[in-house]
């Protein structure tokens, strides 16, 4: 019952519950949307002989460029939420 009255009031606002491993992260539609295009540009940098850090910056300055609008903090959550999924699939493989 909570979780619903929590959705609805959330959902109002322009965010959306996912589930993050076994718990759930309320997310903005727009970092949704960010993080899809994330995890791609993630993945072509994960074939790099580059440091993480290196490849996770790179990912972020490729977002900055295709979309000056959005906030930094937005890409920078939608790089880790994107770096977070990318190698937690790459392990249950």
């Amino acid at each position: 019952m909570i979780f619903r009255l929590i959705d609805w009031y959330l959902r109002r606002h322009g965010y959306r519950r996912v589930q993050a491993s076994a718990q759930f992260d309320w997310v903005p539609t727009p970092i949704l949307a960010l993080t899809e295009e994330a995890l791609l540009l993630v993945e072509i940098e994960d074939a790099k002989p580059q440091g993480g850090e290196y490849k996770r910056h790179q990912v972020y300055a490729q977002l900055i460029k295709t979309h000056p609008e959005s906030r930094k903090r937005d890409i920078g959550w939608a790089v880790e939420r994107a770096v977070r999924r990318f190698h937690g699939e790459r392990r249950n493989t």
